[in-house]
């Protein structure tokens, strides 16, 4: 009798031992879900098409060095099409069918502002690229992560200033994306008393043709030409400057720093387009770093991604989608699935990026200084080189 009672004695131990272990191995399989709508067609895709890609290097890195505490790291990306009705129709299917932790929305202003209303309703940490701006306070689930149009803006300004440029006159396309790029110009530029905003002209997203509106504006003699604008617009508005004589100098935005951009202006003259861009992942403005955290993860990053493409091709851009996945990432090793943790997480912590550090609040999304963050480039025969 003892022998039986003892062997399922044995046995009931070994099935508990052996529940335990089944639940412990299954609850390390489950994985942490990052959901991306981003644009790998239409008119932003020229960015969104690296910029995924170096989502899913980040993610085949992390889990290759073993995942987040014993759990695989998932990416699911959604095209937006540069369009807002799928951006927010792709952003409702992350939430509501794949149930992500956490969300990042793609270089497209309009696209961006469609999916706040779905981060806010269903509190979920949202890190955007483009330039849309972030309100913490009204919009506490959405994180600029340096990234706005206002922030931008001002580099490209203070630059403009440091090199004596004193007028401005803009193109500005009409959606959210141009209004929110003129509006952080114009109050970087009420800072300084001696430069001057001549004229703005406009044009609507489609537009083939814009020599009427940039002829007015060279009219008005400006030192510089800010088109308000990103992607195929600023080309079509860099080009037709050119080719009606404009001897001053066109400034873009930073969603232009990808090779596909540089080559498809390789015939302007060298520091004919000024482009403002985060320092991080961008070869020519890493070599200028000292040496450091910032130095060493930018290298991290290269190192990966030509392992991965076989060159730097598209780096720019690429390294911008693998920092946020990573950011992510660190979050979730530290505060764990839960959303509201890991908000205050990216609230509270110093977090390394590929640009310097963030230092981000309740009450500010942005977290970073202009001075330390931004740098401007050029293009010369298809590729990127630091202004003269």
């Amino acid at each position: 009798m003892k022998k039986k009672y003892f062997g399922l004695v044995v046995l009931s131990i070994f099935m508990i031992s052996s529940t335990l272990m089944i639940c412990v191995k299954s609850e390390a399989k489950e994985p942490y879900k990052i959901g991306i709508v981003n644009n790998s067609t239409g008119f932003m895709g020229i960015v969104g098409i690296p910029q995924d890609a170096g989502s899913r290097l980040a993610t085949e890195v992390i889990n290759r060095e073993g995942g987040i505490n014993g759990h695989p790291l998932e990416t699911i990306i959604y095209d937006g099409e540069s369009k807002p009705e799928v951006c927010l129709r792709m952003a409702r299917k992350l939430v509501e069918r794949d149930k992500v932790d956490v969300m990042i929305s793609g270089n497209f202003s309009p696209g961006i502002a469609v999916i706040v209303p779905v981060a806010l309703e269903y509190k979920t940490p949202t890190l955007k690229y483009g330039t849309y701006v972030v309100d913490a306070v009204k919009e506490p689930w959405m994180f600029s992560m340096g990234t706005d149009g206002h922030f931008v803006g001002r580099g490209l300004v203070d630059y403009l200033h440091r090199k004596g440029y004193k007028t401005l006159a803009f193109i500005q396309i009409q959606d959210a994306f141009g209004e929110a790029w003129l509006k952080g110009m114009r109050i970087a530029l009420a800072k300084y008393t001696d430069m001057k905003e001549l004229g703005i002209e406009k044009f609507m997203p489609g537009d083939t043709d814009i020599t009427p509106q940039i002829s007015k504006l060279m009219a008005l003699k400006p030192d510089v030409i800010a088109t308000c604008t990103a992607g195929t617009a600023t080309i079509m508005a860099a080009r037709t400057a050119y080719k009606l004589g404009f001897n001053g100098k066109v400034s873009s935005n930073h969603a232009d720093t990808n090779l596909g951009f540089a080559r498809a202006v390789q015939d302007l003259p060298t520091g004919y387009l000024l482009i403002p861009q985060r320092k991080g992942g961008v070869p020519i403005l890493v070599e200028a770093m000292p040496d450091g955290p910032v130095k060493d993860y930018n290298l991290k990053i290269f190192k990966e991604w030509k392992a991965k493409v076989g060159s730097l091709e598209n780096v720019e851009m690429g390294a911008q989608g693998y920092e946020f996945v990573d950011i992510i990432a660190r979050a979730f090793k530290e505060a764990g699935k839960d959303k509201a943790k890991i908000k205050g997480w990216l609230e509270t912590k110093k977090i390394l990026t590929t640009s310097g550090y963030l230092q981000m609040s309740p009450t500010d999304h942005l977290g970073s200084d202009p001075a330390t963050w931004i740098g401007v480039v050029t293009t010369e025969g298809g590729k990127f080189v630091l202004p003269k």
